[in-house]
């Protein structure tokens, strides 16, 4: 059983969305669990999920996504984070080069874990041009053999509007593997035509 904690955002249409494409998708015995994230920064929701999937619950499998994050053909997890423990996207923390798996898309097995804790904070030594991206805390869990041993998948980036000075959050999306990201969900960056973007991105989960 994989246990998978989708972190919210006042964007049901996305959840929705998440909840109709994994039952379409994902062949893994799972269960979706939708953790709304109101009043909380990111970081908190997460580790309230990670309190929930780890302390109170007894799956082998858990995992975290984003909201905006969605399968785009038949695909598995599991057998994926039997490679090495875990799965997932790795990011770098820029200021010290560790690295760790980015929150939006990150599993893991209880065995692999061995009771370590989750801490999807980010770092700080007290220079905020050092500050971490959320997640960064988690770093020390990972050993050098384990992301050489990580299930590899293809990554990248796509258009879906003629691109503009404000970035991927407002003319792309994200894909890895079996899955899209569309990076800005829920609004959290100001872009030309929101609802232009939407409609473009919405339309492509319209056409699974």
């Amino acid at each position: 059983m994989l246990a998978i904690a989708t972190i919210s955002f006042k964007q049901p249409r996305l959840i929705e969305e998440q909840k109709r494409l994994f039952s379409k998708f994902l062949k893994d015995d799972y269960e979706l669990i939708v953790v709304e994230n109101d009043e909380r920064m990111h970081h908190e929701g997460l580790n309230a999920a990670a309190f929930h999937l780890v302390e109170e619950r007894d799956d082998p499998y858990f995992g975290f996504l984003d909201h905006d994050v969605f399968p785009i053909r038949p695909t598995t997890l599991i057998s994926k984070i039997r490679e090495s423990g875990f799965y997932g996207i790795g990011q770098r923390h820029p200021a010290t080069g560790h690295l760790y798996l980015w929150p939006g898309f990150c599993f893991f097995s209880r065995a692999w874990l061995a009771g370590r804790r989750l801490d999807f904070s980010g770092l700080r030594d007290g220079d905020r041009r050092n500050d971490g991206d959320t997640g960064s805390a988690n770093w020390p869990l990972f050993a050098d053999e384990d992301w050489e041993k990580m299930y590899r998948i293809e990554h990248g980036y796509k258009t879906i509007r003629r691109p503009d000075e404000h970035g991927l959050q407002s003319w792309g999306y994200e894909y890895f593997g079996d899955w899209i990201h569309f990076s800005n969900g829920s609004h959290w960056m100001r872009v030309p035509d929101p609802e232009e973007r939407d409609r473009l991105l919405f339309d492509l989960l319209a056409d699974l």
